[in-house]
């Protein structure tokens, strides 16, 4: 399949490319710890709340503790 197409049917179903912040495993981890260190009772949810508030874009953030 050309790239040509891969947009067009992005396109055609109001698909957006995803940006995720440049960071590594070793600061999203530490920044997951001390999110659940501030805030100890919030959910995954809400946690993935916060970081959007704070820029932060990372797909993966949830295997480091809540799995």
């Amino acid at each position: 399949m050309s790239e040509k197409t891969v947009y067009r049917r992005m396109q055609e179903y109001s698909l957006k490319k995803r940006v995720y912040t440049d960071i590594d495993d070793r600061e999203l981890n530490k920044i997951v710890m001390d999110l659940i260190e501030e805030f100890p009772s919030c959910g995954e949810i809400m946690l993935g709340h916060i970081m959007q508030q704070k820029n932060i874009k990372a797909f993966s953030f949830i295997k480091f503790h809540f799995l």
